[in-house]
């Protein structure tokens, strides 16, 4: 019988990484009570991190990256209690102090974790839970079972997304590559490739193909992944792509991909239609946002899902400020660590350009990306220690 211990040992410290990774990465939509397990789980990180309060002390990381963290979340605070009574399907403030609280939550915790010199022991933690959760979602998808469009983790996007992220932290534990693990590398990603084609999800299965594009890159144009003009310039241009879309579809070959091979129309799955309403759909609220949780509550107002595009989320939920506080913070960490040959710097910056070129139409700038840019910050020059 495999014994647990041999691939990470239990601990104080694991266990409550073990809860900081549950209530952040993992959705169990088919258990109603799990949404209030994470405030549990937000409970004990805190706990932890005020515990251990003397390990708070970074000053590797630039006053500038904390500054926008902590406005980030001030401003979404703002918005959220401004919009009290005018979002009906949740409460902002409520919803804001979730999932605030566990962006703070995760990056006090790798402070900690970093200075008590368990950044080792914790990316364990998340690379085994990762993987447990990628067998289980996956047999979910391989033999169809799903509730109301959701498998075990999530929604197609989120197994697919999960396979992505399990890539990225498994790429933290590889030191020396030889062909047995290239093989297993590869392997995996044709599984990912798999699940995303058995489930329909054509945006996963672009996004695998995208980082594996992005750690091909780095490898080949050493930096260019990690340049703050290259993260920050995809970002920029992927918050605009509802005002440049109709170049990019006048495309032959661009048309020939999304019609003949994705057999999707040039509609985007009518992501174009709730593009053209997007400044309906902001709205008066362009600077102070609606508060955190409100994109569905206000798109669902004019027949739309979600606004389809990650950083245009950013600004409906937290305003302008709070979407400036995100590029900041993005730039502020890349800049930082641009000429960093760390292989934690690699394996985040794959996964974060891989997140932004997808939040041109779809919502995957948030709790998706913001924790593991928050990683990337604390420890990204100790993961091999």
């Amino acid at each position: 019988m495999v014994k647990i211990e041999k691939y990470i040992t239990i601990s104080f410290t694991a266990i409550v990484v073990m809860l900081d990774y549950l209530m952040t990465f993992i959705g169990l939509p088919w258990f109603g009570f799990f949404n209030k397990f994470k405030y549990i789980c937000l409970a004990f990180v805190f706990f932890y991190v005020f515990y251990y309060n003397t390990y708070l002390e970074s000053p590797w990381i630039s006053k500038t990256e904390k500054i926008a963290l902590y406005f980030y979340v001030a401003f979404s605070f703002l918005s959220s209690i401004l919009n009290i009574g005018g979002v009906t399907m949740i409460n902002p403030t409520i919803t804001c102090i979730n999932q605030c609280g566990i962006l703070v939550a995760n990056f006090l915790l790798a402070i900690v974790v970093y200075n008590r010199g368990k950044t080792k022991s914790a990316l364990n933690v998340f690379l085994f839970a990762s993987i447990v959760f990628w067998i289980l979602s996956d047999i979910t998808v391989i033999f169809g079972i799903e509730i109301r469009g959701n498998y075990l983790i999530g929604t197609k996007f989120g197994v697919v997304y999960h396979h992505i992220r399990t890539l990225t932290f498994l790429l933290l534990k590889i030191q020396n590559w030889n062909f047995r693990k290239k093989t297993i590398f590869g392997l995996l990603i044709c599984e990912s490739l798999f699940i995303a084609v058995l489930s329909e999800c054509a945006t996963g299965l672009i996004g695998t193909i995208i980082f594996v594009l992005c750690l091909y890159l780095y490898h080949k144009k050493n930096h260019i992944v990690q340049r703050p003009g290259m993260q920050i310039g995809v970002l920029i241009a992927c918050a605009l792509f509802p005002f440049w879309y109709g170049w990019l579809l006048s495309n032959r070959l661009v048309q020939y991909l999304i019609e003949q091979l994705f057999h999707k129309q040039l509609t985007l799955t009518g992501r174009t239609i709730i593009y053209e309403m997007i400044p309906l759909i902001i709205g008066d609220n362009l600077f102070w946002g609606y508060g955190i949780g409100s994109n569905m509550d206000i798109c669902m107002r004019w027949g739309a899902v979600n606004i389809q595009n990650g950083m245009l989320k950013v600004l409906m939920e937290s305003g302008l400020p709070g979407m400036l506080m995100v590029f900041i913070l993005y730039f502020s960490v890349f800049f930082r660590l641009r000429k960093s040959n760390d292989i934690a710097v690699k394996a985040f910056s794959a996964y974060l350009l891989t997140f932004s070129i997808l939040s041109s139409v779809e919502i995957t700038i948030g709790l998706t990306t913001l924790p593991i840019l928050l990683y990337m910050s604390v420890f990204a020059n100790n993961v091999q220690e």
